[in-house]
């Protein structure tokens, strides 16, 4: 059943925001004028990786929820994990390196991909939790079955890419104009202490033909479960880009990324009726010794963007990732409750993970006839490998840790591909029809071959309004499960999707969007507790609503506002299992005060609804007392340009008291065991600004 406080408090915001609307003007975002305090802005005019052609998000028949440069800066996560636990509807599965599938997602309820950037190069291993956002622009999240651009993943992390895409847009050096951003942040609150300097410098020769840009973070903090005399978490993040305008029609970029986070390995708290089992709290660290969490990560890639005349555009790019991590946990055991004993769960990695992908993509404009087509063809080939010891197991000391079991593994695979679409447009019809066909192999010489079609119509029948549907289906081997020793499963799984909704724009800089879909996903693999080997789960049906109130209410007003409803099932579950929240909220608004005492300051709030779900334990359910609890959290914050102060006018400084009401909760989990708790309150005291 739906909650009352979620849907009232979107209500509101939704009510509040139209109704002001009615009475507003039109607002033309390039005539918007900054004030000295800037506003964050959370819309965005086109999205890149949904089609892989520059497209207004407001009329793609899919849903993609982009999370933007302010919001990542406003959030100020210490890695992607953190910044996609923020998006209602994606469930991370913990911040853990024991799992096969770290660094991995849920949307929708069900598996997506593994996050990529661009929408091509995937972040193999544990790069997808690790991985700064420092180096981000935006992010894409392109919900749904996305088989038919990236293609579903074939790899020992799972069957993933039924629930949707993660696109990771990284930023890139400008030609446009010098700028240097940085900024300055201390974050406080009981037993938790974070500091972050963070600087964005661009600069472009004087012929305005080559760009240098060059992100960067160092930060160092210690976390509120962490004892006193262990070692602070220290990260070190760096991402130079390069563009070079080679002739009027040729360009040439580069980009990178190299990161450096040696922190401690915590695995969470064991949770027993929403609360901490036994003689743990939410503070618990159950290492006795100072384990760590040592990570680098490397990403390489390089395009060449020719336009080949005033219709056709061909782009082809290669790129690289790689990510070691060298760590070892302790936490509770997995029989800790059921068993009412001191079961522990020790694990250990030394593991390098890589990924390469190169691909060739054209992009051709043509009418036949009134009939507009925006033409897509791209072939690429990916490769993701593996190497290393690891493993982990139950012991009953936390001294002696002999009994664990840490082995060599190598994995490998392959998989290349070929993406045709077409956009067209006839009047107030958008059509998009797309296909993609791949060829998979495993290191074990095994073959297989899949196809994931999609079609999709919007209809704008006037310029505020859109209606729109879209089929979409993707496939892929089950390469990496084992069904015996040494033998992996061969079949493939497959998911689709239909979708309809609309989208509303009250004016030209907000849109408010609704969607109901449903996804049925069939033949993924599941682990036999009996054999000790994996075997085809059978079905899994995922479908819900999704709102979303994204963009400017007015221009000193902006809002970012998102509700998830979804009911996910299997019909390997003897009863109904809530494994993801039913229902989540994200809700975050800026306000610039306009007039009075305090003109130019911008006020901001957010609220973060997650509804009560199950802890379970290999995705099956452990019992009616086993449920991560609902948590409700509230973050305000304020922003005021120096210049009020007589200072600099392009220096800002913000409070952010983030968690207001002290709130005990989870923010998410692996297993019932394995949950991790979220920060208390703290308070946020930030300098921003250039020199």
């Amino acid at each position: 059943m739906f909650k009352v406080i979620p849907l009232a408090c979107f209500s509101v915001v939704l009510a509040t925001s139209l109704s002001a609307q009615l009475k507003q003007e039109p607002i033309e975002m390039d005539d918007m004028t900054i004030m000295s305090t800037p506003l964050s802005r959370y819309n965005t005019a086109y999205v890149s990786t949904a089609t892989f052609s520059d497209t207004p998000p407001q009329d793609l028949p899919v849903v993609v929820n982009v999370l933007t440069k302010d919001f990542i800066r406003e959030v100020a996560p210490l890695d992607l994990h953190d910044l996609l636990r923020y998006q209602p509807g994606i469930q991370t599965g913990g911040k853990t390196l024991q799992s096969r599938t770290a660094g991995q997602y849920s949307v929708r309820g069900i598996p997506g991909t593994e996050p990529m950037l661009g929408g091509t190069l995937p972040l193999p291993g544990f790069m997808g939790t690790f991985l700064d956002p420092i180096s981000l622009e935006r992010v894409e999240i392109i919900n749904g079955p996305t088989g038919s651009t990236s293609g579903g993943t074939t790899s020992s992390l799972g069957a993933y890419g039924a629930g949707g895409a993660i696109s990771l847009i990284q930023k890139q050096a400008s030609l446009v104009e010098d700028f240097n951003d940085n900024e300055f942040r201390a974050i406080l609150g009981e037993d938790t202490q974070r500091y972050r300097a963070s600087f964005d410098v661009n600069e472009v020769n004087k012929e305005g033909t080559l760009a240098l840009r060059v992100p960067g973070l160092v930060e160092y903090g210690k976390s509120f479960w962490l004892p006193e005399d262990n070692d602070w978490r220290e990260n070190y993040s760096i991402a130079p880009a390069v563009t070079w305008q080679a002739t009027d029609d040729l360009t040439i970029e580069l980009n990178t990324t190299f990161q450096y986070t040696d922190q401690p390995g915590y695995q969470g708290i064991p949770i027993y009726e929403g609360e901490p089992w036994g003689d743990y709290n939410w503070e618990s660290y159950v290492p006795e010794t100072d384990m760590r969490d040592l990570y680098k990560g490397t990403t390489v890639q390089a395009f060449a963007d020719y336009q080949v005349h005033e219709d056709l555009n061909v782009v082809a790019g290669a790129g690289m990732a790689r990510a070691d991590i060298k760590a070892e946990h302790l936490s509770a055991g997995a029989y800790t409750v059921s068993q009412g004993q001191d079961s522990y769960e020790y694990s250990a990695y030394d593991k390098v993970s890589k990924a390469y992908n190169a691909f060739l993509r054209g992009v051709y404009l043509t009418e036949t006839g009134e009939v507009g087509h925006t033409l897509v063809s791209q072939a690429d080939w990916t490769r993701k490998e593996s190497e290393g010891d690891g493993g982990f197991g139950t012991i009953y000391s936390t001294t002696d840790f002999s009994s664990a079991t840490i082995r060599p593994s190598a994995s490998r695979v392959d998989k290349a591909g070929l993406f045709l679409q077409d956009e067209l447009s006839w009047e107030m019809f958008r059509l998009l029809a797309g296909i993609r066909y791949d060829q998979h192999e495993s290191d074990l010489g095994n073959k297989g071959d899949s196809v994931s079609p999609r079609v999709g119509m919007s209809i704008l029948p006037t310029d505020q309004v859109v209606l729109f549907v879209n089929l979409a289906t993707t496939e892929a081997p089950n390469f990496g499960y084992e069904k015996a020793e040494g033998v992996e499963l061969t079949s493939s799984w497959q998911a689709t999707q239909l979708e309809g909704g609309f989208r509303y724009s009250p004016v030209d800089t907000l849109w408010f969007t609704a969607s109901v879909y449903q996804i049925e996903q069939q033949s993924t693999p599941s682990y036999n507790d009996v054999t000790g080997y994996y075997e085809e789960e059978g079905e899994t049906d995922s479908e819900g609503i999704e709102l979303s109130l994204v963009g400017d209410i007015t221009d000193n007003w902006t809002i970012y506002a998102a509700y998830t409803y979804n009911d996910t099932e299997r019909d390997t579950d003897r009863v109904e299992v809530d494994s993801t929240p039913p229902h989540a909220v994200t809700v975050t608004t800026s306000y610039r005060i306009t007039g009075g005492a305090f003109e130019d300051v911008v006020l901001g709030c957010g609220y973060r609804f997650r509804d009560q779900y199950d802890a379970t334990f290999r995705g099956q359910y452990v019992g009616p007392e086993s449920y991560i609890d609902a948590s409700h959290i509230f973050d305000v914050s304020a922003s005021v340009s120096l210049s009020r102060f007589k200072g600099p006018e392009d220096w800002t400084l913000i409070l952010n008291v983030k968690n207001i009401f002290d709130e005990s909760y989870i923010e998410s989990n692996r297993h019932y065991y394995q949950a991790f708790p979220g920060d208390p309150r703290v308070f946020e005291f930030a300098l921003r600004g250039s020199f």
